[in-house]
């Protein structure tokens, strides 16, 4: 059962080449998740640019939106006002028409 010494070295030689090939093996792993990492950084940056810009536009858009009802409510309440000024003449005008009926 006695080892020889020639093969202890050998398995020590074959012990510092495994641990050598691990570490590589590690190495290669380390820099294929860099690499994957890298590009998965890369995809979610172009996805959130690609929603940034969506949602500016959603918000130009309803601002835009916002400004058109603004407008649109402005010009209701002008039309109001003249629908108001309006029938106060057309009052004016049935009154002067009364009264000038009654002179007559």
């Amino acid at each position: 059962m006695g080892l020889h010494p020639h093969s202890k070295i050998e398995d020590e030689q074959r012990i510092v080449e495994l641990a050598d090939s691990i570490d590589e093996q590690i190495v290669m792993l380390d820099n294929r998740l860099d690499m994957v990492l890298e590009n998965h950084e890369k995809d979610f940056l172009s996805a959130y640019r690609l929603h940034m810009v969506r949602v500016q536009q959603e918000l130009t858009e309803l601002k835009t939106r916002g400004t058109e009802a603004q407008l649109q409510l402005k010009q209701e309440k002008r039309i109001a006002a003249l629908e108001l000024e309006l029938n106060h003449y057309r009052q004016d005008c049935v009154n002067i028409q009364k009264f000038c009926n009654m002179q007559s």
